[in-house]
């Protein structure tokens, strides 16, 4: 319309000076056309006015065409017959009716978008209010209009016919085999437009597109687009008032193609396709809309198609109307936007409803989501629902978002979750420059699950955790980096009330330790590595050793099949499991390396009142579940107020009391999933204590080597011989003797002789029995070649004298 009032200025103008000229000859007139054309900067202009009265003129020849191409016309019509009123052709600049063609007519669009008619360039003062169209009727027929853009030319073909008191109608064709600017171009393009209008003010209206199209955003082919529309009442809009204009279109999108190669926008969508399904290289687009506009409202509803956009991969995006309300609704105070979007790709099937409106600059959503399951290549979800809100600006969302429901499988690198149900809310950013999203816990919120079942694909290992709990540190929960390099960095604090960990036959069992997170995942190189502080829990290894009181640090990398972990423990307490405990709990601290299946730690060993025990190192097969480890005993010395043996072996207490001396020695231990072997060798220097048991008062200056073939239980490694300075019965003292004994590993202890020199001959046990677990002690006493002078000598009785040599058994029960 604004090229057309362009000419009709010029056209104006021609019919105040032929009016001025009216009494002079029609070739005087001619020439005054010429020289408004000339003023009005059309290059080389012609005309020849053939018909010239007070109300009426008719020109002939009328064209323009720049002097070096004189066959490439920007203006040319042969006839144009004008019908006006002098009054109002002078006052008002309007006509009554205009008649042109057949002609052409050239629309020239520069790099910069300016736009000229036949040269005269088209200004836009940017007013939406309207003008009045300066003439009451207008017939074209004949037409040829050229658009010459820098991408190319387009022809096409008008006639027209309007009245503003009657009816009227359009009809034109357009065929290009390129033509655009900026980027933006259709090629091998055909469009055909049909408007009428009817008398009583209604319009009707058909648009055909058909043709590729080439943008910034990428090519689509085989595009085709129908508007088919009715309105009114277009002599509103003839009058300069728009907003009165309502009406409605259908338009119809069929089957276009847009292509992902050089498509930024659809290079953009395929950094997010793995959740689809993978990249894809086209994406084709069709639907129908219902678009309708009233008082400068403009509404866009769903048509009889729903609008989808579906890939090659064959994941695809539909939208539909939600509850009645329209899909879009654009107008003075901005743009709202309402409907259902359903999204399938790969293995995803998910459903939600949209709610957005823009103000400012900014938009704000509501999206309440409800689905029976959400499958996903990746992640899987059951009886889910969630509500997110948020805002919208300059390509950054910030949102909320609380949800509930069970994770059926959810697949993260190569971690697989499985069987978790629970509930969480979080709040999120996406920033679409950066490619980022970042995700945080709201304060003093967790995410709870009931249960979770955890999995490493390509390791012989699975977890589960009972009422876990995952709750947010200073850092983000999660930052997720897309593009061509993603990267998913994660923290957070876990706790669990009990769970289950198997690492080959390898299996620990109880409430694991509070672990603070902080991890990295690159899909790229099939690479997570994590770090973790661990505190607490009480867990037991394969029914065999309970760990708990953990503090220490836990650094993980799995890349590719290869897992490597390493822990750091500043203190971690170790016991034998079972009611009766044969060993006092230890603590330890050092380092483990888990490696090619292998794990391989070193540690030293403190009782629960920080003695140093000494220092070990081990190593224990993951697939096998099989492991040793050696232990060297530093030179424990044993004190009143000190260490005391009881304090290492609680099965010794009753039976030994108060020591004194230093011991020290080696162990090693060795296991499998059938149990548990231990072997041990100490050395004994001039050990004193009271006992054993309450027969024996003291025993002094025990030296020797032990060595035991078990630990759990105590076992010697057959019999065993230990030298020992003097055993106090009270009324009865023994010196410089020696011990035979034995433990055969059934908590009894077996002496095969204790034998101590007295009066010229020997006194002593043999074959005495004793229990760990308390009951009667047999212990035949004996002796031999006893001189009775000295026995009589040592006790001094007056009148009390012999000889001879005692020999004899004694059964005694010790309780």
């Amino acid at each position: 319309m604004r090229g057309v009032k362009v000419i009709l200025a010029v056209l104006a103008v021609i019919i105040i000076v032929a009016a001025a000229l009216v009494l002079f000859r029609k070739p005087v007139a001619s020439f005054a056309l010429r020289q408004v054309m000339d003023a009005q900067n059309l290059p080389t202009p012609d005309a020849r006015v053939t018909a010239l009265s007070l109300n009426q003129i008719r020109i002939e020849n009328l064209s323009s065409a720049p002097s070096d191409s004189p066959d490439a016309p920007l203006l040319q019509f042969d006839y144009v017959d004008i019908a006006f009123d002098l009054v109002e052709a002078i006052t008002a600049r309007r006509v009554s009716s205009i008649n042109l063609g057949p002609g052409v007519i050239r629309v020239d669009i520069s790099d910069d978008g300016v736009i000229q008619i036949a040269g005269i360039p088209v200004s836009d003062s940017g007013d939406r209010s309207g003008s009045a169209a300066p003439f009451d009727a207008l017939t074209a027929s004949g037409l040829e209009i050229e658009i010459w853009s820098p991408e190319g030319v387009a022809t096409g073909k008008l006639d027209a016919a309007y009245d503003i008191d009657g009816a009227g109608k359009v009809d034109a064709t357009f065929k290009s085999d390129r033509v655009g600017l900026h980027g933006y171009a259709a090629e091998g393009a055909s469009a055909a437009v049909h408007i009428a209008l009817r008398e009583d003010g209604a319009a009707e209206a058909m648009v055909r597109f058909a043709g590729d199209i080439r943008s910034p955003y990428g090519q689509m082919r085989n595009a085709e687009f129908v508007v088919d529309g009715e309105g009114s009442s277009w002599k509103n809009l003839a009058a300069g008032d728009w907003r009165a204009l309502f009406g409605n279109a259908e338009i119809s999108v069929l089957d276009a193609l847009l292509e992902a190669e050089n498509a930024p926008l659809a290079g953009g969508l395929n950094a997010y396709a793995n959740v689809l399904g993978g990249p894809f290289d086209a994406l084709n687009i069709a639907g129908d809309f219902t678009i309708s506009a009233e008082q400068g409202v403009i509404n866009v509803e769903k048509g009889e198609r729903p609008f989808m956009i579906e890939a090659d991969t064959g994941a695809r995006l539909s939208i539909d109307a939600a509850m009645g309300e329209p899909l879009v609704m654009w107008g003075d105070k901005g743009i709202a936007l309402a409907g259902v979007l359903s999204v399938r790709g790969g293995d995803i099937s998910a459903t939600a409803t949209i709610d957005a409106h823009q103000a400012d600059n900014m938009w704000f959503f509501n999206a309440p989501v409800s689905v029976g399951a959400l499958e996903m290549s990746a992640f899987a979800m059951s009886d889910a629902s969630a509500v997110i809100r948020g805002t919208a600006a300059q390509g950054v969302i910030e949102f909320e978002a609380t949800a509930s429901g069970e994770i059926i499988s959810a697949e993260i690198g190569r971690f697989s979750i499985s069987d978790a149900p629970g509930a969480m809310s979080v709040r999120g950013v996406f920033d679409n420059a950066a490619k980022s999203i970042a995700l945080h816990l709201p304060d003093n919120q967790c995410a709870a699950l009931q249960r979770l079942s955890l999995s490493i694909a390509g390791q012989d290992m699975d977890a589960s955790l009972r009422g876990a709990r995952l709750c947010g540190l200073a850092a983000p929960l999660a930052t997720v980096r897309l593009g061509e390099n993603p990267t998913t960095v994660f923290s957070g604090l876990v706790t669990a009330e009990s769970g289950r960990y198997r690492l080959g036959q390898t299996r620990f069992v109880g409430k694991p330790p509070a672990i603070e997170l902080s991890g990295r995942y690159l899909p790229a190189e099939n690479q997570t590595t994590a770090r973790g502080i661990a505190t607490g829990g009480s867990v037991v290894m394969n029914d065999l050793l309970r760990f708990d009181r953990a503090e220490g640090t836990l650094d993980f990398a799995l890349v590719k099949n290869a897992m490597t972990i390493k822990t750091s423990a500043s203190r971690i307490r170790m016991t034998e499991y079972g009611v009766n405990a044969k060993v006092a709990p230890i603590y330890a601290k050092g380092s483990m390396t888990l490696a090619d299946d292998i794990a391989r730690f070193d540690y030293v060993a403190l009782t629960e009142g920080a003695v140093a025990l000494g220092q070990g190192v081990g190593e224990h097969n993951i697939k096998t579940a099989a492991g040793s480890a050696s232990f060297t005993f530093n030179r424990l010395v044993f004190a009143a107020g000190g260490l005391q043996p009881d304090k290492l072996a609680p099965v010794l207490k009753g039976i030994i009391g108060l020591t004194q001396g230093a011991a020290e020695g080696t162990a090693r231990f060795s296991w499998a999933p059938d149990g548990i072997k231990s072997y041990a060798n100490l050395s004994f220097d001039n050990i004193t204590f009271r006992g054993p048991g309450l027969t024996v008062t003291k025993t002094a200056g025990v030296n020797g080597d032990i060595a035991f073939a078990s630990l759990w239980p105590v076992a010697t490694d057959g019999a065993q011989t230990v030298s020992v300075a003097g055993v106090d019965f009270g009324a009865l003292q023994l010196e410089n003797g020696e011990i035979v004994f034995d433990m055969p590993g059934d908590d009894t202890l077996l002496v095969e002789r204790a034998i101590f020199p007295w009066f010229g001959g020997q006194i002593g046990v043999r074959n005495a029995t004793a229990t760990f677990t308390g009951g009667n002690a047999l212990a035949p006493l004996r002796v031999e070649a006893v001189d009775l002078k000295q026995v009589l000598e040592f006790i001094d009785v007056e009148g009390l004298s012999g000889a001879g040599t005692l020999n004899g058994d004694l059964p005694l029960v010790v309780e």
